[in-house]
């Protein structure tokens, strides 16, 4: 069976649910969504209220046997990678003393370096592989302890930014 889901049907509307059968216990990850229409010459869209406190919307839900997040995980993975498939490849510089600027130009880094760094030199610039290993930051940029590609780090941001510096 094949199921297709369209990007204007899709809400942020995602709810777990989990049911018991023969003493097993399923969980499921359940997406609402929303038939768009035009209403007075407007594109609008929203809950099938069937009568008040009645919310009737359609819905899909991927159920798992066991732990659904490792199929949910792969899926996000693909889309990852499709997606950064398609980003310009990022450029690392070093502002000449050891902290390293990312972003997707060259000409993007720099004027973000010239924004911040002070006394930039624009002549102390130089390209570094992004294949380069630092130590590796959590979601507060503090050291995470592992050691990372400055590529793994940047990610797929598409704003230049200071990612690896040597001033402690």
């Amino acid at each position: 069976m094949r199921v297709n889901v369209y990007a204007e049907e899709m809400t942020e509307r995602v709810e777990i649910i989990s049911k018991e059968i023969d003493g097993n216990q399923f969980t499921g990850l359940r997406f609402y969504l929303e038939l768009p229409c035009t209403v007075n010459g407007e594109n609008v869209s929203g809950p099938f209220m069937h009568r008040p406190g009645g919310d009737d919307s359609a819905a899909v839900t991927f159920w798992g046997k066991r732990d659904l997040r490792t199929v949910l995980r792969l899926a996000l993975q693909m889309l990852d990678k499709h997606y950064r498939a398609k980003l310009p490849q990022p450029v690392f510089l070093d502002a000449g003393g050891g902290d390293i600027y990312a972003g997707r130009s060259r000409e993007a880094v720099i004027a973000f370096m010239r924004e911040n760094v002070e006394d930039f030199d624009e002549s102390l610039v130089k390209e570094v592989p992004g294949t380069l290993k630092m130590l590796g930051s959590d979601e507060n940029g503090e050291p995470a302890g592992a050691m990372v590609s400055l590529e793994d780090e940047y990610g797929e941001s598409e704003d230049p930014e200071l990612i690896c510096t040597t001033n402690t």
